[in-house]
């Protein structure tokens, strides 16, 4: 058990100039030694899983993630290292704002970063520096992993449970800066693109590193990895038309998760009830369709078990009877249509040919 955290608390949202605080030198010792375990286990588990993939497919080995890493502690903990403090922000921003079932962030603290560390990494927290996260671990299974197993009624909760949530988050406004914010960042005031307190957004779809913030969605989407890399590659006639379809006509600014995908949903399979969603890493401010684009975009890396649930219901995942289809549709039904904002985006991963 951790005794430096009291679980009775509710964490209020982070002050704008929060900076993490040292750690008692035997609570750190503690978690280094949990961690160095965690981190044992995974690079072994990452040996075993190349070792076992050369043996059965021979010409493909996993590369190893060089985002953070997140690892289970105990039953009722886990640690996320190489994050950056906008996440903690946004969870405990979330968490006060709204009735979304989000970890409680129960500590946060930098450390010296290793020879070994990635620079992806390291930019996290500042040269020199690993941050780490200690966050509650809750219930509940991936829904990706048990929809097959959910029946009528608890799929239905799952629905109503899932929109009514992510209107909360779109119905939150942008804080008003600060004098910290204004300081320390762009001045963009309201209807920023960029991460809690106009920071630099994460997101493995557009950028290895952090990137932004932006004043609106024009000088979002005229950056140099999205319609500015068009500008440079392509033809103007290419750069005219992706760019009409993704200027949305009056497309607001709302708060994003920006990977809600069924692997970040956890719930209750008996119930249907939604127990928690996780992964804040890329959690901002961003162009109201883009939850809809990453919520289908997180499909592409495979994670989710089709084969299953297209042997059971005998459809295709991508129908309207498979959770492909069942989550395109939720997606849709809040965030409206973004077939050609997702479209646009399909063509422009081929254009610069993101690995992601």
């Amino acid at each position: 058990m951790l005794l430096t955290f009291d679980l009775t608390i509710t964490p209020t949202p982070l002050p704008p100039n929060f900076a993490p605080k040292p750690l008692h030198p035997l609570h750190k010792s503690y978690l280094d030694l949990r961690i160095y375990i965690a981190k044992t286990l995974s690079r072994l588990l990452t040996f075993l899983h190349r070792i076992f993939t050369v043996f059965t497919k021979g010409d493909h080995v996993s590369k190893p993630s060089t985002g953070f890493r997140v690892s289970r502690i105990s039953a009722g903990y886990y640690i996320k290292w190489g994050v950056r403090d906008v996440e903690a922000r946004a969870m405990a921003f979330v968490r006060e704002s709204t009735t979304v079932p989000v970890p409680k962030v129960l500590g946060f603290w930098s450390s010296p970063a290793t020879p070994h560390t990635s620079e992806k990494r390291r930019e996290s927290a500042g040269a020199g520096e690993l941050n780490y996260m200690l966050i509650e671990a809750l219930p509940g299974d991936p829904v990706g992993e048990v929809w097959v197993e959910m029946d009528d009624g608890a799929k239905g909760r799952f629905k109503l449970e899932f929109t009514g949530y992510l209107r909360e988050l779109r119905a939150l406004e942008q804080p008003i800066p600060t004098e910290f914010t204004q300081r320390d960042s762009i001045d963009t005031g309201r209807g920023y693109i960029g991460a809690i307190n106009h920071q630099p957004l994460t997101d493995h779809r557009i950028a290895t590193i952090p990137y932004g913030p932006f004043q609106d969605v024009e000088s979002w989407l005229e950056c140099e990895y999205l319609l500015g890399y068009v500008a440079k590659a392509r033809p103007k006639d290419v750069y005219d038309r992706l760019g009409r379809e993704l200027r949305k006509k009056d497309a607001r600014v709302v708060f994003t998760h920006s990977d809600l995908t069924p692997r970040n949903v956890l719930v209750d399979k008996e119930s249907g009830r939604i127990t928690g969603i996780v992964d804040w890493d890329s959690a901002g401010w961003c162009v109201e369709w883009w939850e809809g684009v990453k919520g289908v975009y997180g499909w592409i890396d495979g994670s989710f078990a089709h084969k299953r649930d297209d042997e059971i219901n005998g459809t295709s995942s991508s129908g309207e009877d498979g959770l492909m289809g069942t989550w395109r549709a939720l997606l849709t039904e809040v965030v409206g249509d973004f077939d050609a904002q997702l479209r646009a985006d399909g063509e422009m991963r081929d254009i610069y040919g993101f690995p992601y």
